[in-house]
């Protein structure tokens, strides 16, 4: 037996130490709602959890809230570290007290509420993810601000892999303190992003790859001035503009939206007055936004399955606040952007498999902590940039797959650091800069370069620049003139 359901069945007296001994259980549900979220009745369970439930070593899902237990939490569910470390459990609404017991940190990758109850959670185990909702007063936002119920502690929230389905859950605003949000995997998660969880000023990294989300990025997510990863890997429904807005985002290091559809030219995210005239913008939506919360009836996705909001739902005026809260988050970034503009200190951007046009940004070569810049399979056009020598720092440039004409520049040599370098498939002429096989010399990084596909290109230039570059550099150098037989990629990056 894998799962036990006994909601909505009317329990009582206490639970029984011998259930300890179903080390093949995965799931038990003796509260109030089913497997799937649904309210089905009460319970009326007495006494404590048994310390021997510590002996399922396959359950990952206890749900034994809205009962009448009291009482401790057994230690010996940490201390035996027979249970997965990814365990789930719901306790709230019960007399159960005192603390959650140190052991209690094995479960590093689980979540452990206990609404409504008296356990103390001033002092809570290292890394562990305990959920009480309680009342909170949301300072530092505009307008009133009344006392809503939300989860106050929860600071990482990993969901990836998990089946979920439905609509993103516009109501995650209100986890004012979450840092890392994992939702990747879930294909059948559906729907836009929450423009409203601008709110989530906390959040530093945010992951929606393998998912079935779909619509544009939300301009008003420049509120988030502590993200510093968004990824969204693999979301074939993702479309439309990178927003110019995020050139606000002033922790951003990692931006990874690779093969979906997002299209149009690359922001000027470097031109100050351009960047303040759209956040202003997009700033009046976000305050339009607060107004239309109001009368909206947002509905928890199925992630509520998994993280139980007090009372099984947000209410509608927590979600309103949280507007609020979005709004004012976003008129605070505004406020604090300087005139001239702030760069982002991008670490890695990878745009590769979209549909992005235009021209390269000569100005991103500002970006001066740029290591990895991958625009490859794209529609983009025009010259290969000089300024690009001012990225110093860069490892990678990956520009393969596009309609990039004109020369390669003779200045790019500058770039020292450079390891990989893919400008294949595209229609680059000659002749090869006299600079490049520099290159191939002492104090330079670059171990691969890819110039197959170009037309312009002769192939008796490409033999030649080969044969010189890979003597020159003693074998660290592959240069790859044809599409057969390739001897290196992006991959020497880790070698």
């Amino acid at each position: 037996m894998k799962s036990l359901e006994l909601s909505g069945c009317g329990l009582q007296g206490t639970l029984p130490k011998a259930w300890g001994n179903w080390v093949s259980l995965e799931a038990l549900y003796l509260g109030q709602y089913d497997s799937t979220g649904t309210f089905v009745g009460p319970s009326s369970l007495i006494g404590t959890i048994p310390a021997s439930f510590a002996n399922m070593r396959n359950l990952r899902f206890l749900d034994v809230s809205e009962n009448s237990l009291t009482g401790q939490l057994p230690p010996e569910f940490g201390s035996a570290e027979l249970m997965p470390i990814d365990s789930v459990f719901y306790l709230g609404y019960q007399d159960l007290r005192g603390t959650i017991p140190l052991s209690w940190s094995y479960f590093s990758l689980g979540l452990v509420d206990v609404t409504a109850t008296r356990i103390n959670v001033t002092c809570i185990p290292d890394g562990l993810n305990v959920f009480k909702g309680r009342a909170f007063n949301a300072s530092g936002c505009s307008g009133s601000s009344p006392q809503v119920n939300a989860v106050a502690t929860l600071r990482s929230l990993d969901a990836a892999a998990l089946q979920l389905s439905g609509e993103l859950p516009a109501t995650l605003a209100t986890f004012s303190r979450l840092e890392h949000l994992d939702l990747s995997g879930n294909k059948a998660v559906k729907g836009s992003l929450p423009s409203i969880w601008a709110a989530l000023v906390a959040l530093r990294t945010l992951d929606i790859s393998s998912t079935g989300i779909s619509g544009s990025l939300p301009a008003s997510w420049a509120s988030l001035q502590k993200l510093r990863a968004f990824r969204a890997a693999d979301c074939s429904g993702l479309s439309g503009p990178l927003p110019l807005e995020w050139g606000m985002l002033k922790s951003l290091e990692e931006l990874v939206v690779i093969n979906s559809q997002l299209s149009g030219p690359l922001p000027a995210w470097t031109d100050a007055e351009m960047l303040r005239a759209a956040s202003t913008a997009a700033l009046a939506t976000a305050q339009q936004a607060v107004d239309q919360a109001v009368n909206e009836d947002l509905v928890v996705a199925s992630v509520q399955q998994r993280v139980r909001y007090i009372s099984g739902a947000v209410s509608p005026q927590a979600v309103v606040e949280a507007a609020s809260c979005a709004a004012s988050a976003l008129q605070s970034a505004l406020a604090a952007a300087p005139a001239s503009t702030r760069f982002m200190p991008l670490r890695i951007i990878n745009l590769s498999g979209n549909n992005l046009s235009g021209q390269l940004v000569p100005n991103w070569s500002l970006f001066e902590q740029l290591q990895m810049l991958i625009l490859a399979s794209n529609s983009m056009s025009g010259p290969l940039p000089d300024a690009f020598t001012r990225l110093t720092t860069l490892r990678a440039l990956d520009l393969s797959s596009n309609s990039f004409a004109g020369q390669l520049p003779s200045t790019w040599v500058s770039m020292r650091q450079l390891v990989f370098l893919d400008v294949s498939s595209n229609a680059l002429v000659g002749p090869i800069p006299e600079t490049l096989p520099f290159m191939a010399g002492d104090g330079f990084n670059l171990r691969c370069l890819v110039l197959f596909g170009n037309a312009g290109l002769t192939g008796r230039q490409l033999t030649e620049l080969k044969s010189r570059m890979e003597t020159d550099s003693r074998g660290r150098v592959r240069v790859v003139v044809g599409s057969n037989g390739r001897t290196c990629d992006i991959s020497v990056l880790d070698q």
